[in-house]
This record gives structure tokens, C-alpha cells and sequence, in this order.
């Protein structure tokens, strides 16, 4: 992924945002997770902010988008 598909990502966030929605990325390859990593496009702690969030699976993704709603 290069910089240029960022763009697009962070126009999603925002139209998410404004209609109180999320999105959390799941099942990323490793080379995809460093890029966005590096970038702190994601953290792999819950500590840092990074506009983009991050689970390991499809049932931990709906689990954090569950527990956001709540």
C-alpha cells in the first residue's frame, strides 16, 4: 500500500464518523500491518490514538465494534 490509498482510508473515517459509525481492520498480512504501523495509521496498543483500529479477526473486530455502541 502506498500513500496515496490513505486518502481514501481517512475520507471513509470521516464520512464514518459523521453518521457515528467506526471502522476496525481485521485480518491484515503482515506487510500491511507494518505499513500502517510505521505510518501510525494503527497502534498495537490501546494507549496511543492512531485514526484507525486494529483486531486479529472478523469476531474480535464485531466484538470492539459491539462494545463501542454500548
Amino acid at each position: 500500500m502506498s500513500s496515496v490509498g490513505f486518502r481514501p482510508l481517512l475520507s471513509l473515517r470521516r464520512k464514518l464518523l459523521e453518521g457515528g459509525g467506526q471502522l476496525v481492520f481485521c485480518n491484515l498480512g503482515p506487510a500491511l500491518l507494518e505499513v500502517l504501523h510505521t505510518t501510525r495509521m494503527i497502534s498495537t496498543s490501546r494507549s496511543s490514538v492512531a485514526p484507525f483500529d486494529v483486531e486479529p479477526d472478523v469476531p474480535s473486530a464485531v466484538a470492539r465494534l459491539n462494545a463501542a455502541q454500548k
